[in-house]
């Protein structure tokens, strides 16, 4: 399932003036904000390519240089796109910015039009990509421990997905168990994250490193893969290979 999804921006050490300038201009989008170099420290690990659809950085974080942080973040997420913005042409280097790792830099007011054409050109667009959602089982989730992706909640009143929890936040799983809920959905990007996280927890346990969502995933999975055989003449199908995995899927789903 799959709706339109806001832009997440992150804002790293703007000024007051600039983010009130960005946030009218990309209206509506989901914004992370790093103001100081202890936020900058705790955060910039997490972040990865798929994280935010674009970041904007100013010259307000106070201990760390423009170019500094454009290294980190071209190490980080090297292919989202970065501009620096600023209104105080203190610590305003263009040319060794756009050096170190930003895609654009911008000096306002003077520049004002050519940020926002290069948000309404690069950026916005992305407004209109749809996001895809995936379940989980919430027996895969440990209560109190936090999670490295969101989680989303789907209304089927409203045909929507709403976030429950962020990134570095844990599950209320009481809550969910409460209202008779058994799963959670979670963006198709951040799956790996999931499995990764799963996979560790059942390690710990000494149980098998296969959790009960993925178990479910590779059952569909092998259900499809045998019967798009069966239609493909190009595929000589191993029936008696496909059952067995299928079989042995289900067993792995009984006694999970």
């Amino acid at each position: 399932m799959s709706e339109l999804v806001p832009l997440r921006i992150l804002c790293i050490g703007l000024e007051q003036k600039v983010a009130q300038i960005l946030e009218g201009i990309c209206e509506g989008s989901d914004f992370a904000r790093v103001v100081s170099i202890d936020d900058f420290a705790n955060s910039f690990d997490q972040w990865q390519d798929d994280s935010f659809n674009a970041i904007f950085c100013g010259s307000s974080l106070e201990g760390m240089a423009g170019a500094e942080i454009a290294q980190v973040l071209l190490n980080q997420c090297p292919s989202v796109i970065k501009y620096f913005v600023t209104i105080s042409g203190e610590r305003y280097e263009p040319r060794l910015l756009l050096k170190n790792g930003f895609t654009g830099a911008f000096m306002l007011p003077i520049d004002l039009s050519l940020l926002k054409k290069a948000i309404h050109d690069n950026i916005t667009p992305m407004k209109a990509r749809a996001r895809a959602f995936r379940t989980v089982k919430l027996v895969d989730i440990d209560a109190g421990e936090p999670l490295s992706f969101d989680t989303y909640l789907f209304l089927p009143r409203n045909n929507k997905h709403i976030r429950y929890t962020g990134a570095n936040q844990p599950v209320d799983k009481q809550k969910l168990e409460t209202r008779q809920m058994n799963t959670l959905w979670v963006d198709h990007r951040d799956m790996n994250k999931f499995y990764q996280y799963s996979a560790k927890k059942l390690r710990e346990l000494g149980e098998s490193a296969v959790s009960s969502t993925e178990k479910a995933e590779k059952l569909k999975g092998s259900v499809r893969g045998l019967f798009s055989d069966i239609f493909d003449v190009s595929v000589k199908a191993d029936f008696d290979q496909g059952r067995e995995t299928i079989k042995q899927c289900e067993m792995e789903q009984i006694y999970s």
